[in-house]
């Protein structure tokens, strides 16, 4: 489905970049040629991992993730 976004992008020589909301999207993403750059947790104490509204509940982890244009 993003093929032919990526194409674009390394035609354009353009880095590429996306956040994945679980380990499972992550290491789809890194099927890819992205690399995780940073990881996060939003809504700590207010959801749970999967985004539900939860009092104390764990948060969301976010990937951030980057794809570099082949050279």
């Amino acid at each position: 489905m993003f093929d032919p976004y990526l194409k674009q992008a390394q035609e354009a020589g353009l880095l590429t970049w996306l956040e994945a909301t679980n380990e499972h999207a992550r290491d789809v993403y890194a099927h890819f040629g992205f690399k995780v750059v940073g990881e996060s947790v939003i809504g700590t104490g207010m959801i749970d991992e999967k985004g539900l509204i939860v009092p104390g509940g764990k948060g969301v982890r976010i990937y951030s993730m980057l794809r570099e244009p082949e050279i």
